[in-house]
């Protein structure tokens, strides 16, 4: 067909690209939390009257250990060590990006 692309109908593209069944969406946030004040805290989907929270406190320390700089900080540096050795273009300023973290000599 002759047609340039510039002819295709939005909705023929948003007919294709978009999922029929959306399995994952981020819900809408209040301005503030109802956590943050004890009296609205019941209102929050997640509460649980038998313990006063609205979290899972097991699930919230898997978070924490889940996205602290610490967890696999030890890998990142034998991978980093692996890969470059003792030439690192940061260490020589040969590289426009700087280690945050020191490095470790054995």
């Amino acid at each position: 067909s002759g047609r340039d692309f510039a002819d295709v109908i939005d909705e023929q593209v948003d007919e294709i690209v978009k999922p029929k069944d959306f399995l994952f969406a981020v819900h809408p946030r209040a301005e503030m939390p109802l956590s943050q004040h004890p009296k609205l805290r019941k209102y929050h989907p997640d509460f649980d009257p038998a313990t006063g929270l609205d979290h899972d406190p097991v699930w919230m320390e898997q978070e924490v250990r889940r996205w602290s700089p610490d967890l696999f900080a030890e890998e990142r540096w034998k991978a980093v060590e692996e890969l470059l050795g003792e030439s690192d273009p940061a260490d020589l300023g040969l590289s426009r990006w700087a280690r945050v973290e020191n490095r470790r000599r054995a």
